[in-house]
Protein backbone atom coordinates (compact mmCIF):
# COMPACT_ATOMS: atom_id res chain seq x y z
CA UNK A 1 0.00 0.00 0.00
CA UNK A 2 1.46 3.11 -1.03
CA UNK A 3 1.37 6.38 0.87
CA UNK A 4 0.89 10.00 -0.63
CA UNK A 5 2.55 13.06 0.33
CA UNK A 6 0.53 14.27 3.07
CA UNK A 7 0.60 10.46 4.81
CA UNK A 8 -2.90 9.32 2.90
CA UNK A 9 -3.16 5.86 1.28
CA UNK A 10 -3.18 5.78 -2.16
CA UNK A 11 -3.56 1.87 -2.70
CA UNK A 12 -6.19 -0.59 -0.86
CA UNK A 13 -4.71 -2.90 1.55
CA UNK A 14 -4.84 -6.53 0.20
CA UNK A 15 -3.87 -8.98 2.97
CA UNK A 16 -6.63 -10.31 5.32
CA UNK A 17 -7.28 -9.93 8.78
CA UNK A 18 -4.87 -12.94 10.00
CA UNK A 19 -2.55 -12.13 7.52
CA UNK A 20 -2.25 -8.88 8.81
CA UNK A 21 -1.77 -9.85 11.85
CA UNK A 22 0.95 -12.16 11.79
CA UNK A 23 2.46 -9.46 9.54
CA UNK A 24 2.62 -7.45 12.62
CA UNK A 25 3.01 -10.06 15.48
CA UNK A 26 5.82 -12.62 13.53
CA UNK A 27 5.20 -16.20 13.48
CA UNK A 28 4.92 -16.81 17.46
CA UNK A 29 2.01 -14.24 17.69
CA UNK A 30 -1.25 -15.73 19.24
CA UNK A 31 -2.27 -18.56 16.94
CA UNK A 32 -6.07 -17.87 18.83
CA UNK A 33 -6.29 -13.97 17.81
CA UNK A 34 -5.34 -14.83 14.23
CA UNK A 35 -8.51 -17.69 14.21
CA UNK A 36 -10.79 -15.38 15.91
CA UNK A 37 -9.85 -12.73 13.11
CA UNK A 38 -10.13 -15.28 10.05
CA UNK A 39 -13.80 -15.95 11.80
CA UNK A 40 -14.77 -12.37 12.06
CA UNK A 41 -13.25 -11.44 8.49
CA UNK A 42 -15.83 -14.04 7.32
CA UNK A 43 -18.82 -12.64 8.64
CA UNK A 44 -17.70 -9.28 7.53
CA UNK A 45 -17.54 -10.55 3.98
CA UNK A 46 -20.66 -12.20 4.40
CA UNK A 47 -19.34 -15.88 4.55
CA UNK A 48 -20.81 -16.95 7.66
CA UNK A 49 -23.52 -14.96 10.27
CA UNK A 50 -24.25 -14.77 13.40
CA UNK A 51 -27.35 -16.60 13.97
CA UNK A 52 -30.51 -14.56 15.51
CA UNK A 53 -33.15 -16.21 17.87
CA UNK A 54 -35.54 -17.21 14.61
CA UNK A 55 -32.42 -19.35 13.30
CA UNK A 56 -32.48 -21.55 16.65
CA UNK A 57 -34.83 -24.02 18.04
CA UNK A 58 -36.74 -22.73 20.92
CA UNK A 59 -34.63 -21.62 24.20
CA UNK A 60 -31.73 -21.57 22.38
CA UNK A 61 -28.93 -18.53 23.00
CA UNK A 62 -27.55 -17.53 19.52
CA UNK A 63 -24.62 -16.24 21.52
CA UNK A 64 -21.81 -17.50 19.74
CA UNK A 65 -23.50 -19.78 17.41
CA UNK A 66 -22.64 -19.58 13.85
CA UNK A 67 -25.19 -20.31 10.37
CA UNK A 68 -24.62 -19.62 6.87
CA UNK A 69 -23.66 -16.38 5.41
CA UNK A 70 -25.43 -14.71 1.96
CA UNK A 71 -22.53 -15.61 -0.21
CA UNK A 72 -21.76 -19.73 -0.69
CA UNK A 73 -18.36 -18.58 -2.83
CA UNK A 74 -14.77 -18.97 -1.17
CA UNK A 75 -13.01 -15.78 -0.29
CA UNK A 76 -10.05 -16.80 -2.89
CA UNK A 77 -8.02 -15.96 0.18
CA UNK A 78 -6.41 -19.43 1.96
CA UNK A 79 -6.57 -18.31 5.37
CA UNK A 80 -10.08 -17.54 5.34
CA UNK A 81 -10.87 -20.67 2.91
CA UNK A 82 -9.90 -23.13 5.00
CA UNK A 83 -12.04 -21.89 8.10
CA UNK A 84 -14.92 -22.29 5.77
CA UNK A 85 -14.48 -25.31 4.48
CA UNK A 86 -14.22 -26.68 8.20
CA UNK A 87 -17.42 -24.68 8.94
CA UNK A 88 -18.92 -26.38 6.03
CA UNK A 89 -17.80 -30.04 7.55
CA UNK A 90 -18.35 -29.32 11.17
CA UNK A 91 -21.94 -27.97 10.30
CA UNK A 92 -23.03 -31.63 8.35
CA UNK A 93 -26.61 -32.16 9.55
CA UNK A 94 -27.50 -29.19 11.71
CA UNK A 95 -28.69 -25.81 10.94
CA UNK A 96 -25.00 -23.93 12.01
CA UNK A 97 -22.10 -24.30 14.14
CA UNK A 98 -21.39 -23.16 17.62
CA UNK A 99 -18.00 -20.77 17.34
CA UNK A 100 -16.38 -23.09 20.06
CA UNK A 101 -17.20 -26.04 17.90
CA UNK A 102 -15.39 -24.14 14.37
CA UNK A 103 -12.44 -23.63 17.16
CA UNK A 104 -12.11 -27.11 18.02
CA UNK A 105 -12.43 -28.48 14.35
CA UNK A 106 -9.93 -26.01 13.64
CA UNK A 107 -7.01 -27.06 16.45
CA UNK A 108 -8.10 -30.97 15.63
CA UNK A 109 -7.08 -30.72 11.70
CA UNK A 110 -3.79 -27.96 12.53
CA UNK A 111 -2.72 -29.43 15.68
CA UNK A 112 -2.97 -25.96 17.37
CA UNK A 113 -4.52 -22.47 16.68
CA UNK A 114 -0.53 -21.97 16.19
CA UNK A 115 -0.77 -25.03 13.26
CA UNK A 116 -3.35 -23.25 11.74
CA UNK A 117 -1.22 -19.65 11.11
CA UNK A 118 2.00 -21.60 10.42
CA UNK A 119 0.27 -24.06 7.86
CA UNK A 120 -2.23 -21.51 6.05
CA UNK A 121 -1.26 -17.58 6.91
CA UNK A 122 2.39 -17.66 6.77
CA UNK A 123 2.41 -19.51 3.40
CA UNK A 124 -0.11 -16.75 2.22
CA UNK A 125 2.26 -14.12 3.44
CA UNK A 126 4.82 -15.84 1.22
CA UNK A 127 3.06 -15.72 -1.86
CA UNK A 128 2.33 -12.09 -1.33
CA UNK A 129 6.41 -11.91 -0.80
CA UNK A 130 5.90 -10.61 2.62
CA UNK A 131 7.50 -13.34 4.46
CA UNK A 132 10.35 -16.56 3.20
CA UNK A 133 11.18 -19.53 4.84
CA UNK A 134 14.91 -20.55 5.46
CA UNK A 135 16.12 -23.69 6.38
CA UNK A 136 18.80 -24.94 8.48
CA UNK A 137 19.80 -27.44 10.76
CA UNK A 138 19.79 -27.60 14.18
CA UNK A 139 23.08 -28.95 15.69
CA UNK A 140 24.50 -29.97 12.56
CA UNK A 141 21.67 -32.42 12.52
CA UNK A 142 17.89 -31.86 12.55
CA UNK A 143 16.63 -29.70 9.58
CA UNK A 144 14.60 -26.67 11.19
CA UNK A 145 12.36 -24.00 8.70
CA UNK A 146 12.28 -20.62 10.37
CA UNK A 147 9.90 -17.83 8.86
CA UNK A 148 11.50 -14.65 8.09
CA UNK A 149 10.26 -10.85 6.73
CA UNK A 150 11.45 -10.02 3.29
CA UNK A 151 12.09 -6.11 2.71
CA UNK A 152 8.81 -6.05 1.24
CA UNK A 153 7.68 -7.49 4.31
CA UNK A 154 8.93 -4.92 6.51
CA UNK A 155 7.67 -2.09 3.93
CA UNK A 156 4.19 -3.60 4.54
CA UNK A 157 4.39 -4.37 8.36
CA UNK A 158 5.51 -0.41 8.70
CA UNK A 159 2.65 0.61 6.28
CA UNK A 160 0.44 -1.34 8.66
CA UNK A 161 1.38 0.44 11.70
CA UNK A 162 1.24 3.88 10.35
CA UNK A 163 -2.11 3.48 8.52
CA UNK A 164 -3.39 2.45 11.96
CA UNK A 165 -1.76 5.67 13.52
CA UNK A 166 -3.53 7.33 10.65
CA UNK A 167 -6.56 6.07 11.81
CA UNK A 168 -6.58 6.44 15.26
CA UNK A 169 -5.35 9.93 15.16
CA UNK A 170 -7.98 11.05 11.91
CA UNK A 171 -11.00 9.10 11.91
CA UNK A 172 -13.04 10.84 14.50
CA UNK A 173 -12.07 13.79 12.74
CA UNK A 174 -12.90 12.79 9.33
CA UNK A 175 -16.34 11.39 10.96
CA UNK A 176 -16.85 14.77 11.41
CA UNK A 177 -15.97 17.00 9.04
CA UNK A 178 -15.05 14.96 5.90
CA UNK A 179 -17.47 11.39 6.13
CA UNK A 180 -16.65 11.36 2.34
CA UNK A 181 -12.72 10.92 3.70
CA UNK A 182 -13.41 8.68 6.56
CA UNK A 183 -15.48 6.16 3.55
CA UNK A 184 -12.45 6.53 1.43
CA UNK A 185 -10.39 5.20 4.07
CA UNK A 186 -12.47 1.67 5.31
CA UNK A 187 -12.07 0.91 1.83
CA UNK A 188 -8.62 1.63 1.28
CA UNK A 189 -7.54 0.27 4.81
CA UNK A 190 -9.83 -3.10 3.57
CA UNK A 191 -9.28 -6.36 6.02
CA UNK A 192 -6.95 -4.17 8.49
CA UNK A 193 -9.89 -2.51 9.99
CA UNK A 194 -10.31 -5.56 11.86
CA UNK A 195 -6.98 -4.79 13.83
CA UNK A 196 -7.93 -0.78 14.32
CA UNK A 197 -9.85 -1.54 17.68
CA UNK A 198 -9.61 1.88 18.82
CA UNK A 199 -12.27 2.93 15.37
CA UNK A 200 -14.71 0.29 16.06
CA UNK A 201 -16.83 2.60 18.22
CA UNK A 202 -16.76 5.32 15.35
CA UNK A 203 -17.25 2.50 12.92
CA UNK A 204 -20.44 1.19 15.24
CA UNK A 205 -22.24 4.69 15.09
CA UNK A 206 -21.53 5.31 11.45
CA UNK A 207 -23.67 2.08 10.57
CA UNK A 208 -26.10 3.40 12.97
CA UNK A 209 -26.59 6.48 11.34
CA UNK A 210 -26.76 4.48 8.28
CA UNK A 211 -29.30 2.57 9.00
CA UNK A 212 -31.46 5.46 10.48
CA UNK A 213 -30.99 7.47 7.04
CA UNK A 214 -32.17 4.37 5.28
CA UNK A 215 -35.53 3.79 7.31
CA UNK A 216 -35.94 7.57 7.55
CA UNK A 217 -36.31 8.43 10.67
CA UNK A 218 -32.80 10.60 11.31
CA UNK A 219 -29.56 11.60 9.69
CA UNK A 220 -31.57 13.59 6.30
CA UNK A 221 -28.12 14.19 4.62
CA UNK A 222 -26.81 11.48 2.26
CA UNK A 223 -23.22 10.51 3.29
CA UNK A 224 -21.54 10.09 0.12
CA UNK A 225 -19.65 6.80 -0.14
CA UNK A 226 -17.36 6.37 -3.16
CA UNK A 227 -18.74 2.94 -5.09
CA UNK A 228 -16.83 -0.19 -4.81
CA UNK A 229 -15.13 1.13 -1.50
CA UNK A 230 -16.54 -0.97 1.09
CA UNK A 231 -17.29 -3.87 -1.00
CA UNK A 232 -14.99 -6.66 0.23
CA UNK A 233 -16.58 -5.88 3.77
CA UNK A 234 -20.09 -5.25 3.08
CA UNK A 235 -21.17 -6.76 6.60
CA UNK A 236 -18.35 -5.49 8.69
CA UNK A 237 -20.95 -3.65 11.17
CA UNK A 238 -21.88 -7.67 11.32
CA UNK A 239 -18.66 -8.64 12.48
CA UNK A 240 -17.58 -6.03 14.87
CA UNK A 241 -21.13 -6.68 17.01
CA UNK A 242 -20.18 -10.43 17.12
CA UNK A 243 -16.69 -9.22 18.15
CA UNK A 244 -18.53 -7.22 21.15
CA UNK A 245 -20.59 -10.23 22.14
CA UNK A 246 -18.03 -12.49 22.65
CA UNK A 247 -15.68 -10.18 24.24
CA UNK A 248 -18.66 -9.88 27.05
CA UNK A 249 -17.47 -13.14 27.83
CA UNK A 250 -13.71 -12.40 28.10
CA UNK A 251 -10.99 -13.46 26.51
CA UNK A 252 -8.78 -16.71 26.96
CA UNK A 253 -5.03 -16.89 26.69
CA UNK A 254 -4.94 -20.09 25.09
CA UNK A 255 -3.43 -21.95 28.72
CA UNK A 256 -6.45 -22.31 30.12
CA UNK A 257 -6.23 -20.65 33.17
CA UNK A 258 -8.85 -17.68 31.98
CA UNK A 259 -11.86 -18.36 33.16
CA UNK A 260 -15.34 -17.33 30.48
CA UNK A 261 -12.60 -16.77 27.74
CA UNK A 262 -14.60 -17.76 24.13
CA UNK A 263 -11.42 -18.56 22.12
CA UNK A 264 -9.50 -20.91 24.76
CA UNK A 265 -10.70 -19.92 28.13
CA UNK A 266 -10.18 -22.32 31.10
CA UNK A 267 -12.94 -23.04 34.02
CA UNK A 268 -15.89 -21.15 31.90
CA UNK A 269 -14.16 -20.49 28.31
CA UNK A 270 -16.83 -21.02 24.95
CA UNK A 271 -14.44 -22.98 22.56
CA UNK A 272 -12.25 -25.60 25.25
CA UNK A 273 -13.50 -24.90 28.70
CA UNK A 274 -14.96 -27.42 30.83
CA UNK A 275 -17.37 -25.60 32.70
CA UNK A 276 -19.74 -24.36 29.97
CA UNK A 277 -20.34 -22.95 26.60
CA UNK A 278 -21.86 -24.44 23.63
CA UNK A 279 -19.26 -27.62 24.17
CA UNK A 280 -18.84 -27.86 27.85
CA UNK A 281 -19.52 -30.21 30.16
CA UNK A 282 -22.59 -28.23 30.94
CA UNK A 283 -25.00 -28.46 28.23
CA UNK A 284 -25.70 -26.27 25.61
CA UNK A 285 -25.67 -26.88 21.56
CA UNK A 286 -22.91 -29.29 21.57
CA UNK A 287 -22.44 -30.13 25.22
CA UNK A 288 -22.89 -33.46 26.57
CA UNK A 289 -24.46 -33.20 30.11
CA UNK A 290 -28.29 -31.19 28.63
CA UNK A 291 -28.55 -32.42 25.30
CA UNK A 292 -27.02 -31.02 21.99
CA UNK A 293 -28.32 -29.35 18.98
Amino acid sequence: MDRGSDGWITNRWGPTAPESRVLLDGPKGSGAETFRLAVLELIARRRLAVAGESDLPDGKTPTGFLIPGAETRPTGHRPLDAIQELFGKARARTSGVSVKRLARATRKRYGSFDGYAKTEVLPALERRGLYERRGRRLLWILPVTRWELTRSGEAARTQLEQNRKLGEEHFREWVNRDPERAYRFLGLAGSSLLLMEALHPELMEMQDLEDEHRVGNAYPVVVPVPSGDLDALPDLAGALSAQDSWSEGGSGDGGGSTGGGWFDGGSGGWFDGGGGGFDGGGGGFDGGGGGGF
